[in-house]
């Protein structure tokens, strides 16, 4: 049977917002697609072991901090033998240049994603915008991201981080509703970012659960000239109940944009 392996970084320090569920996605997705999966949890200081995948969810920047500062070739390694590299949300300052904070030292990325972050004020009632909500994001056409045509996503956020990519990356997806990678956008521009072997995106939570058409594109790509190309109908069907809780969401994020008023934004205190 072939294998998929995928190495899971820091699970005891990363994972803030039910993130094991993007690891219990990639290995009910992996058995689906007739793959032995081993699922490896990496934590700093153990060997790390050449991977199809390497899955960094979302942690805290003081974490983020800690294990730039401590363990930066332990991470550099993880991505050299990793085929992909799957980072989520405030993750990203691990990678990014800087992450400039708000009242602790700034973070020092490894610059693996050439671009600079600034941790977001508390307050966002100050600038009026929802520090949490719905996500849909658009996927480009030429994306390899795109499984069996499905290129919509859907999670949710919460904007810690205001993000500026250099001009040569390239963002993860367009942002359909919600606030941008820059949080200057809403329902609008960019998010995350791709860059060679890393991809990056905003979306939190166990988004690989919500959006299988994802999950079945990483490990497709991870497995790079092992992949198992299935069949587009076997997929659309066995992901039917998701494509409709996609349906719902949207609709529900359309009727919030046309009468913003009917709805209660969660705002930072």
């Amino acid at each position: 049977m072939p294998q998929l392996t995928i190495n899971w970084m820091y699970p005891d320090l990363l994972s803030l917002y039910g993130d094991r569920g993007n690891l219990m996605a990639l290995h009910r997705w992996g058995a689906w697609l007739g793959l032995d999966v081993q699922i490896r949890r990496v934590n700093s200081g153990d060997p790390i072991e050449p991977a199809h995948l390497a899955v960094f969810n979302s942690g805290d920047l003081d974490v983020a901090a800690m294990l730039t500062s401590r363990h930066a070739d332990h991470l550099r390694a993880a991505v050299a033998a990793a085929n992909q590299t799957v980072v989520f949300a405030t993750s990203l300052a691990l990678f990014a240049r800087t992450t400039a904070r708000q009242s602790n030292p700034d973070v020092v990325g490894l610059g693996l994603i050439p671009a600079d972050t600034q941790e977001m004020t508390v307050d966002l009632t100050a600038i009026k915008q929802p520090f949490g909500d719905d996500y849909l994001l658009e996927l480009a056409q030429d994306s390899p991201f795109i499984l069996a045509g499905q290129r919509h996503l859907a999670g949710f956020y919460i904007k810690t981080l205001a993000v500026d990519l250099d001009p040569k990356v390239s963002p993860f997806a367009d942002v359909s509703y919600g606030l941008d990678n820059t949080t200057l956008h809403r329902h609008g521009g960019n998010d995350g970012a791709t860059h060679d072997s890393i991809c990056w995106t905003g979306l939190l939570g166990p988004a690989l659960v919500r959006n299988p058409w994802l999950t079945v594109a990483l490990i497709e790509l991870g497995l790079a000239d092992a992949a198992t190309h299935p069949d587009e109908g076997r997929l659309r069907q066995a992901w039917s109940l998701e494509q409709q809780s996609l349906a719902a969401v949207t609709a529900f994020a359309e009727a919030k944009r046309a009468d913003p008023r009917s709805w209660q934004p969660v705002l930072a205190r």
